[in-house]
């Protein structure tokens, strides 16, 4: 039973005391709820304009993250977006390339520019061209450029794409740093440090595995380096580059130094992981690296671009053409060579030696070829 407070007046009729109870009890079921006075926990409301969001992984339309124009041959920004509801990174690209790059590759540069992700804890490499990649069963375009081509007359090579990072080179589910960057031939940005989110969507990219065992010769050197520091050198002819390591000897950690080499028109490439030494004569180290050992069960050949990373070190891209591998001799069964000149078509049987039983009549002739009438004896 309800009882008025005793400042009420006793005289107050039962209906009006019956209405203050039920205006209570709907102010507690509605009017708390529309000021916010629930216990009920509420999702926080996105501040901001909407994160991008993305249907595909190889877009061609700039965004709000797109670069300006610049005279820079490459830029790009990285976003987190959205994508099929899934958290994802989005690199948003312009390029500016000379026209040698149309004499190279034509009018769509994007199969040559790749976008490399950089582990930074693993150091693995992932990489991929940023347009659509050829798929196993489809039939590569010809290729009307000419790779060796340094110079052209025209005007640049201009456009904007963007790319799904982690479908696009097969990034790992599990969220990790990353230093991305784009590359093409001689041109190379700076590397953006990223964490790419957990996200499960299908990867349509793979991961070269390390060559842990290239040809390199590490001795002492003496140079004004920078530390870290890495240079890369070729040889007209030869497939092994040289170059002069610099890097600490008390990082808490060996910092791997990592090559990567993009092979041109196969647009294949392969890459090392060398873990250098750490100890008092490794601070500055002269090397030389066969390039065909970063490549995995494959003969590159034709023009192979390679770049060098160690830390926050990066070389210069260089370039050398593949010599060619002789033609090795041709083989007969059991793997024996075939002599330079061919014996002649028939010789006269060997006199046998003194003493020796005369061979029968039928091992003194040569044997008639297979497609020769069969040898009729005639009287």
């Amino acid at each position: 039973m309800l009882r008025l407070p005793s400042s009420a007046s006793p005289r107050a009729p039962r209906a009006f005391v019956l209405s203050a109870a039920v205006a209570a009890l709907a102010l507690g079921a509605t009017g708390c709820e529309a000021l916010g006075l629930t216990s009920e926990p509420h999702p926080p409301e996105p501040m901001g304009p909407p994160p991008l969001s993305i249907s595909s992984t190889f877009l061609t339309e700039p965004n709000d993250f797109t670069p300006p124009e610049s005279d820079a041959p490459l830029s790009f920004a990285l976003t987190l977006a959205v994508r099929n509801a899934r958290p994802t990174v989005v690199l948003s690209g312009r390029y500016n390339l000379p026209a040698a790059a149309r004499a190279r590759y034509g009018d769509d540069p994007r199969h040559a520019i790749y976008v490399v992700a950089l582990n930074t804890v693993a150091y693995r490499i992932h990489a991929a061209p940023v347009g659509p990649p050829l798929s196993p069963t489809s039939t590569p375009p010809a290729f009307a450029g000419d790779v060796f081509a340094d110079e052209a007359s025209g005007e640049p090579l201009r456009g904007v794409f963007s790319v799904d990072v982690p479908v696009a080179v097969g990034l790992p589910n599990l969220s990790a740093p990353y230093q991305f960057f784009l590359w093409m031939d001689e041109h190379v940005t700076e590397r953006q440090s990223f964490i790419t989110p957990n996200n499960t969507t299908p990867r349509e990219g793979h991961e070269v595995l390390p060559i842990t065992g290239p040809a390199m010769l590490l001795q002492r050197t003496e140079s004004d380096l920078a530390v870290p520091g890495v240079t890369v050198t070729v040889t007209e002819g030869s497939s092994v580059v040289e170059g002069i390591i610099a890097h600490e000897l008390d990082a808490p950690e060996p910092v791997p130094l990592v090559y990567i080499a993009v092979e041109r028109p196969a647009m294949q490439y392969g890459y090392a992981r060398v873990v250098l030494p750490m100890d008092d004569d490794s601070s500055r180290l002269h090397y030389d690296l066969d390039v065909r050992h970063l490549f995995f069960n494959h003969e590159p050949e034709g023009r192979v671009w390679v770049l060098g990373l160690m830390g926050d070190a990066t070389s210069t891209p260089v370039a050398l053409r593949m010599p060619e591998r002789p033609v090795p001799p041709a083989a007969v069964d059991g793997g024996v060579a075939a002599p330079a000149e061919a014996a002649p078509a028939a010789t006269a049987p060997a006199a046998p030696a003194a003493g020796a039983p005369a061979a029968p009549a039928a091992t003194q002739a040569a044997p008639a070829p297979a497609a020769a009438a069969p040898a009729a004896a005639t009287p």
